[in-house]
């Protein structure tokens, strides 16, 4: 990811994303920690399954990131956006 994880994603893609702010709509698949267990890199899907995203259990260190993109309430891009992450260049 070039930054932050997107607050919004492609379904059946996996995200690469840097800290511990885990998107608001998506689905924690994996996750690598630093030496002194600090969260270094973590894998999401988003989803549209709201039970996949309902009362998220998070792994120590992680949190949620509120954010939302109002272009996108339900977390998923379109099939034919042209980006794997929101920008408003589209």
């Amino acid at each position: 990811m070039p930054y932050d994880c997107p607050a919004a994603g492609k379904e059946n893609v996996l995200y690469v994303c840097f800290g511990y702010k885990v998107p608001l709509k998506s689905k924690l698949v994996d996750y690598i920690r630093f030496r002194d267990g600090q969260p270094a890199i973590f894998f999401v899907e988003f989803t549209s399954r709201v039970e996949d995203i309902e009362e998220k259990v998070l792994p120590e260190e992680f949190e949620v990131d509120g954010k939302e993109d109002s272009r996108f309430k339900n977390g998923v891009l379109p099939s034919n956006y042209s980006l794997f992450w929101p920008s408003n260049d589209v």
